[in-house]
């Protein structure tokens, strides 16, 4: 129609052109015609894909609607079919009921005409007076003889396996040496300063223990008065450093002008007890800078708030302290000290730990050797017998931790009578009752 309408306007524009007449006129009118009918056609071709709209939205909306039934009826379904399965397991549940039941009632059925035989009681069990079992005193006595057995068997082997001294007479009867001092077990240690039991605990059988020690070293050489004592140990943790402070504490105590010196450069302790808070503060100059050749005795020698004590502590820390404590130098330094003091005494580190007391043996007079309790007889030995190699004078052991309830022996009933003070002086008045005597 569109194709008509182009050509028959093209026409028209022609024939304007050429010329006015009647056929124009005709060929105009029927151009309207046509542009009429095209309208028409249009808006007739509008209204059917409008109506074809129309019907595709309603088929649409239609479908919807179904599609949500199908939805609602596939719902109710699961749910049906949800009710079904628990129908369905009760179904089978009751069959399976149904067929043991079943299967039980032939069994009886089939039993029923069966003969049995006939039981008949002639009669009664008798009951006994008493019970049969258990034997309870059979099973006590037993209990007690297998745990007294049990328990002198695990004694006898726990002491068979021991392989420690647990007594000074042990020792000295095993090392062919003599007990210098038995230290008993002091009280707890909560500080620093509280290992000088001679200044804290001055009636305490352990600050006797010292003195006893003191007077041990006193009279041990009637030829020649010892001067320089060592204070070494086979392992750590023993408490060499604690007898060798108390030990120094008591020839001051006795009024000699005593030197105490920290020779164990690797871990030292004293200048703790003595000096904490400049220790704190400040380093303390001591024995390696005189090794060193950086101070002399007289720079590095510290006074204590005890009187005639000075110590020596170990200065500043070096990674290899067994040259310098096998230096001539070193041995020098001790026959320095040893003239401008009374005693010196000399804090070393353990024998079986490093080499540090074995180069400082050859320079001292005397050697004690501190052991303790839980120290193995065998470490000992090796103990003593490095000492030997190295030609040092091992006078005796000092004994400590020795257990007082334990060894009534070493119990000290005189220093248990008194309650002193700090000054080693009590004022109160006392009745003294004699103690009882100790049967051997």
């Amino acid at each position: 129609m569109e194709k008509a309408v182009s050509e028959k306007e093209a026409e028209v524009a022609a024939l304007t052109e050429m010329y006015k007449h009647p056929i124009h006129t005709g060929a105009f009118n029927q151009l309207q015609q046509l542009k009429a009918s095209l309208d028409r056609t249009i808006l007739q071709a509008a209204e059917e894909v409008t109506n074809a709209y129309d019907s595709a939205a309603a088929n649409e909306k239609k479908m919807e609607e179904a599609l949500q039934e199908q939805d609602r009826a596939a719902l109710q379904l699961s749910k049906m079919s949800i009710s079904y399965g628990m129908l369905r397991q009760e179904v089978d549940s009751d069959r399976a009921l149904y067929e043991s039941v079943l299967n039980r009632s032939k069994e009886t059925d089939a039993t029923k005409n069966s003969v049995q035989d006939v039981i008949q009681v002639v009669s009664h069990p008798l009951l006994p007076d008493r019970p049969v079992s258990p034997h309870k005193g059979r099973i006590l006595l037993i209990c007690f003889f297998g745990g007294l057995t049990l328990g002198c068997g695990l004694a006898l082997l726990s002491r068979t396996l021991d392989r420690s001294f647990r007594t000074p007479d042990e020792a000295e009867r095993r090392l062919g040496m003599p007990a210098l001092a038995d230290i008993p077990k002091a009280l707890k240690i909560m500080s620093d300063d509280d290992c000088l039991v001679l200044v804290k605990q001055p009636g305490s059988p352990a600050a006797e223990s010292f003195r006893s020690l003191r007077a041990a070293l006193s009279l041990f050489s009637q030829d020649e008065l010892c001067k320089t004592f060592l204070f070494t140990s086979a392992l750590p943790s023993e408490g060499k450093s604690f007898c060798a402070i108390n030990c120094a504490v008591a020839f001051a105590q006795q009024g000699l002008k005593t030197l105490l010196i920290d020779g164990d450069l690797r871990l030292p302790s004293i200048e703790r007890v003595f000096f904490n808070e400049a220790f704190d503060e400040a380093p303390i100059k001591g024995l390696t800078e005189i090794l060193m050749g950086e101070a002399d005795l007289d720079e590095a020698a510290q006074l204590t708030r005890i009187e005639k004590l000075s110590v020596l502590c170990t200065g500043y820390q070096i990674f290899t302290p067994a040259e310098l404590l096998g230096s001539k130098t070193c041995g020098r330094l001790i026959v320095d000290a040893t003239a401008k003091f009374d005693r010196v005494v000399i804090n070393s580190a353990p024998i079986q730990a490093v080499s540090d007391t074995l180069l400082l043996a050859g320079h001292v007079q005397a050697i004690c050797l501190v052991m303790s309790p839980q120290t193995s007889a065998e470490i000992v030995f090796q103990a003593v017998q490095k000492l030997g190699h190295a030609r040092s004078k091992l006078i005796g052991f000092v004994f400590d931790r020795v257990s007082l309830r334990h060894d009534a022996d070493y119990t000290y009933p005189y220093s248990r009578m008194t309650s002193a003070g700090e000054n080693g002086i009590s004022r109160k008045r006392r009745r003294f009752n004699i103690p009882p005597i100790i049967r051997s």
